[in-house]
């Protein structure tokens, strides 16, 4: 079966979604039941980190001048470089992907599962490489035995399409919907 994938207003968190699934791939392959966080601002938490111990690195360096705090505020700052660039790649990612207009099909059948992104990308995994089907609060990922194989990840837009194709390849068992972790209450 194939199924166009539709945009709407929830692409920013949907990718923000991919990026918490992609990073935390060993995590939810261990526990599939893991409720997803947004990565932004994980990585704001992250940064704010870095900069307070670099702050009180740099203040401790300039009172005391002693060469562990010397090495120690370079370790931060390097670090905190490290994660400013981490963050800046993924908001470019999710920016791009977001404004990007490409035609998206998911195709579901007995080999496995297909996403064509226009005319130049193709990703595919089959049925024995698929260990989740995981249905989360924005996204649908595919997620894969190993990491040789990358998570086809769609929006939830499109669940009921792909829940329907799924059933048709009598692959059910494969599917773990984390929806409810969502839900107040």
């Amino acid at each position: 079966m194939k199924i166009i994938i539709k945009k709407d207003e929830t692409d920013k968190k949907f990718y923000d979604e991919m990026l918490f699934i992609s990073s935390k791939y060993k995590e939810i392959c261990k526990n599939p039941h893991l409720k997803t966080h947004s990565m932004t601002k994980i990585y704001a938490v992250y940064m704010i980190i870095f900069l307070l111990g670099l702050s009180l690195l740099t203040y401790l360096y300039l009172k005391y001048k002693n060469i562990f705090e010397l090495v120690s505020l370079l370790f931060f700052g390097l670090m905190s470089v490290v994660a400013f660039f981490y963050m800046f790649i993924g908001f470019r990612y999710l920016r791009s992907e977001t404004k990007s207009n490409d035609d998206r099909k998911l195709e579901i059948n007995k080999n496995g599962v297909k996403l064509n992104r226009g005319s130049n990308f193709e990703y595919k995994i089959a049925w024995k490489d698929v260990k989740y089907v995981l249905i989360s609060r924005y996204s649908i990922a595919f997620i894969p035995v190993n990491r040789s194989f990358l998570i086809i990840g769609v929006n939830k837009v499109n669940k009921n399409d792909i829940i329907k194709a799924i059933k048709e390849e009598k692959k059910s068992s494969l599917v773990i919907d984390n929806s409810d972790l969502y839900k107040w209450g």
